[in-house]
């Protein structure tokens, strides 16, 4: 974020307001658009990274992919797969047979925050 990467704590008095247990922000006055921007590049790698899981032939065993925004407001996608997913995922990843967005390499792929 523009402001040096300073953390955007969650509002603890949030917590138990009747919102079940949601997550509130504050930013500095003009920061909401790079919040905002940052989600939305967020769903973007979430959309990615499904259709790699679907050529990589995993689509079935993908129980979700979520898109979010960490504590210092940077793009955070997650997955979650059967395990039966996870053990195709490991033996995909043994062969080194996985599509170029699935494939590890040094740092973060552009889906992961």
């Amino acid at each position: 974020m523009s402001d040096g990467g300073a953390q955007h704590p969650p509002d603890a008095s949030s917590a138990g307001d009747g919102l079940n247990g949601g997550m509130f922000w504050y930013v500095a006055p003009g920061q909401s658009a790079e919040l905002v921007a940052a989600y939305r590049e967020a769903v973007r790698q979430a959309g990615e990274l499904a259709a790699a899981f679907g050529r990589a032939g995993l689509a079935g065993e993908l129980v979700a992919v979520t898109a979010g925004v960490d504590a210092a407001g940077a793009p955070m996608v997650s997955a979650v797969l059967t395990w039966a997913g996870a053990r195709r995922l490991a033996a995909l990843l043994a062969a080194g047979d996985l599509p170029p967005e699935l494939v590890p390499r040094q740092g973060r792929p552009p889906w992961a925050a």
